[in-house]
């Protein structure tokens, strides 16, 4: 019996799962065989992946909307279902006529290993319409899943000072303009690509903050064997208010899980208030990482405290900064205040840059997305004015109606790492 199901679910979203599943390999194994890869120079592939990226996409999105298509006929629309898929399987087909050099085979072999997944995929799609198995049709998602994630890693290393055009925009916006938005905010995942390998082996230690004694405050601790702990601000080394459990790194999205076995609380073991929590891993760089909490949404922002800063750290740039700014109205300078600061673990940001400019992500009482404030600042008396020049929405489009053209914060105290200021009578506490 043939089946035509409404499964309300978009082929694009059903790509963004994972998972795995074995099921006719021989026949993807024979489409391999019949096509022979020609190596391009790095410029000709990109060229090339780029544009069968775009065809592939569109394909795909064909094929998803005929998936939840209720108004053809029955036999018309399981023709049209099959020429989808078959058109699919010839991009992938033209795909792999393509290789790129040697020095960028990783990228080849990724994108090889999602071709695979997806062929697999679409022949489960096509024997699921002829054969009415629906689990045929689950078992395609998950191989489509699986390569899914194998493609979007594989042109992230494409992509790697190397701009391509944003998959979906209309080839005015290329990977660099997204990725200099987002080192407004901390992330800069190349240098996750650049550094951390497969195993995850480089996010081993101990990581946290320095105190202003140059002690370190231990936040969490990843150890080679698997096992986690986790620890509230100045809780380590004592176990007894700690989270206890296992890490594990997934290479290919960039993900770093905490699970948790238990939680002590003064010193009884009880259960945590999460069973686990996934972190994407935004920077890995030699000021340490940055975590993004995919759950809670919230930043954390942690160095490698595997030992003592060093003295020179530690004390020289805490008493020149530090000595006499702990009382209100602080006389600080604007060296100072170069620096990437945030609140409430990354909710608002605000990177004041050497030259004088500055952006802040922030959201007002009155909006509804985060906005991202470029401009100007000045130090006047104890006060840190911004001055803004322009608003953007969502990270590309710009506001130019937005009512904003100031911000004139009143310092009210500085230690070198936290900066107080007030401002229409809140109250900000930046951090480092």
């Amino acid at each position: 019996m043939i089946v035509k199901w409404g499964m309300g679910l978009a082929i694009s979203i059903a790509l963004l799962a994972g998972c795995n599943s074995v099921v006719e390999q021989k026949t993807t194994q024979e489409v391999q065989n019949e096509v022979k890869a020609e190596q391009l120079s790095f410029e000709e592939f990109t060229k090339e992946a780029v544009r069968l990226r775009s065809k592939f996409s569109t394909s795909i999105q064909e094929f998803g909307e005929i998936r939840q298509n209720q108004d053809m006929e029955q036999k018309q629309w399981q023709e049209t279902y099959l020429g989808k898929v078959d058109a699919i399987r010839d991009v992938i087909k033209e795909f792999r006529t393509i290789a790129p050099p040697d020095d960028k085979e990783q990228i080849g072999q990724e994108i090889k290993v999602a071709l695979d997944e997806f062929d697999k995929g679409m022949i489960l799609y096509k024997e699921a319409i002829q054969e009415g198995d629906a689990n045929k049709d689950r078992k395609a998602l998950d191989h489509m899943a699986k390569g899914q994630d194998y493609w979007n890693h594989a042109f992230a290393l494409l992509s790697i000072n190397n701009p391509i055009p944003v998959e979906g925009s209309d080839g005015t916006i290329d990977t660099q303009d997204l990725k200099d938005l987002d080192l407004n905010a901390g992330i800069d995942r190349d240098s996750v690509l650049l550094n951390v390998t497969e195993d995850g082996k480089e996010l081993v230690g101990q990581w946290g903050f320095f105190n202003d004694d140059g002690t370190p405050n231990v936040s969490i601790v990843l150890s080679e064997d698997g096992s986690y702990e986790g620890y509230g601000n100045g809780e380590f080394p004592s176990k007894d208010n700690a989270l206890i459990g296992t890490w594990e790194w997934d290479y290919l999205k960039g993900v770093v899980t905490f699970h948790h076995e238990y939680k002590n609380q003064d010193g009884v073991k009880g259960k945590a208030n999460r069973d686990q929590m996934p972190m994407e891993l935004q920077r890995y760089d030699e000021k340490g990482i940055q975590l993004f909490d995919l759950e809670a949404q919230k930043t954390f922002v942690y160095e490698k405290v595997d030992g003592k800063k060093e003295s020179s750290t530690a004390t020289s740039e805490a008493d020149e900064k530090t000595t006499a700014t702990k009382t209100e109205n602080a006389k600080i300078s604007l060296s100072d205040l170069h620096n990437f600061w945030m609140t409430d673990g990354g909710a608002t940001t605000l990177d004041l840059k050497e030259d004088g400019n500055f952006i802040m992500k922030y959201k007002m009482t009155n909006d509804p997305d985060h906005r991202y404030f470029n401009g100007t600042y000045e130090l006047k008396d104890s006060n840190l004015v911004l001055h803004v020049d322009k608003v953007n929405i969502d990270l590309m489009k710009e506001d130019k109606n937005h009512p904003r053209k100031e911000f004139n914060f009143q310092i009210e105290s500085f230690d070198g790492s936290i900066l107080k200021a007030s401002e229409n009578g809140d109250i900000w506490e930046w951090e480092k």
